[in-house]
């Protein structure tokens, strides 16, 4: 079951969290697909409310243990279950999520009877508590890269201003503590965009990150690889739990590709990390991105074809804060920044603004099913998008 949609108004809205939520109410039994880090904080916030059936995940190794107090099964499992009685939350996020939700169809479910767990915990905890706990934020730190990608996500080759840009510690700063202000809980915490490792005041915001340890579940912020941090960095990150993911390029960049040197770094620090070869998710035999296109040309698609891409889109994972603002998508921020974009209204929320705004602006629940940035995006994801290019050209 899907929260986005259009939504004429905060009571609209109100009214379909309720019926979201009966939808999995008690008196199902609840298996959780995913036993990753945000599976904790799901079942946290819900094992004296909800009976936890086991939890699914395709890790064989994992078959048979407990985690979090409850046993790891196999997907096909799944296939036994009644969905009269059984209700799926799905915890990978990304379009990979779809995957998933295709094979429970196979299995015998429907829509009504799995939704995607990050965004029931979001909604649960904005009805029964009413707290802002939010999948994932990336605090925006400037525009500064070691590379020109063609096709770059954050659009940084088309920057017509602040290239090379850096943000910063204090204006970070600032975000970090209104963000905290405004918000409960943070399952994930990510920095954006550009290459982290070159921001020269990247150690105190790591550090201040880490001074909110109690309100985050984790943070894995993004490198290209093709920087080795320095060893203060690495102590720091270490001392203060920071994994990141590394996207590999070295196919399309070759000896700027640092990622060998960088892995024996991390592991000598106990860092953990992520190494990302296949950027579609296993949908294409050599690395790929979605061709998101330029932000200058709106598309020549209809409101319902726009908000169809926007559920399916992988980037509805992509909320950044910068400026006191929640942007839905990235791209809304990062092309304001370049000088290529000027949000609307539905691209964002203030930090200041009601519970109630910013929960509508996490989901994209405008009058027209999206924000507005989604017009000039081809999307991203295989399921939003079917354009691609190959991944990491130089330009």
């Amino acid at each position: 079951m899907e929260i986005t949609g259009k939504y004429s108004s905060d009571e609209a809205f109100k009214n379909k969290v309720k019926s979201f939520l009966t939808s999995f109410n008690p008196e199902y039994e609840i298996v959780i697909w995913g036993s990753g880090k945000s599976c904790k904080i799901l079942i946290d916030a819900i094992k004296n409310s909800h009976t936890i059936k086991y939890i699914v995940d395709k890790n064989e190794q994992m078959l048979g243990e407990k985690k979090f107090g409850y046993e790891i099964k196999e997907p096909e499992q799944l296939k036994n279950e009644d969905p009269k009685r059984v209700k799926v939350m799905i915890m990978p996020f990304g379009f990979v999520r779809y995957d998933i939700a295709n094979l429970l169809v196979q299995f015998g479910f429907n829509r009504d009877d799995f939704c995607f767990g990050n965004e029931y915990l979001v909604l649960h905890h904005f009805q029964y508590n009413n707290q802002l706990v939010i999948q994932n934020i990336g605090f925006f730190i400037g525009s500064t890269c070691t590379l020109k990608c063609q096709g770059c996500i954050a659009h940084l080759e088309l920057y017509t201003k602040n290239r090379n840009a850096f943000i910063p510690f204090e204006l970070i700063k600032r975000d970090i503590d209104k963000t905290f202000r405004a918000i409960d809980f943070i399952n994930l915490i990510t920095l954006s965009t550009g290459e982290i490792f070159l921001h020269p005041e990247i150690n105190k915001i790591f550090e201040y990150l880490y001074t909110y340890k109690d309100r985050f579940n984790f943070i894995q912020t993004p490198t290209n690889g093709t920087v080795i941090p320095k060893r203060e960095t690495l102590e720091i990150m270490s001392r203060c739990h920071i994994g990141i993911y590394i996207s590999d390029y070295s196919h399309s960049i070759g000896y700027k590709s640092k990622i060998p040197q960088l892995i024996q770094s991390l592991d000598k620090y106990e860092i953990e990390y992520e190494l990302f070869d296949n950027l579609q998710g296993g949908k294409s035999e050599i690395p790929l991105w979605s061709d998101i296109g330029s932000l200058s040309i709106t598309r020549n698609k209809s409101e319902d074809q726009t908000a169809q891409m926007y559920e399916k889109c992988a980037n509805r994972a992509a909320q950044v804060v910068f400026d006191g603002k929640l942007y839905t998508c990235g791209s809304a921020q990062w092309g304001e920044f370049g000088g290529l974009y000027q949000p609307e209204n539905n691209d964002y929320a203030n930090l200041s603004q009601s519970k109630i705004t910013m929960i509508r602006a996490y989901f994209g629940a405008t009058e027209t099913g999206h924000p507005n940035i989604c017009t000039r995006c081809n999307g991203i994801g295989p399921y939003a998008n079917t354009k691609t290019i190959y991944a990491g050209i130089q330009t």
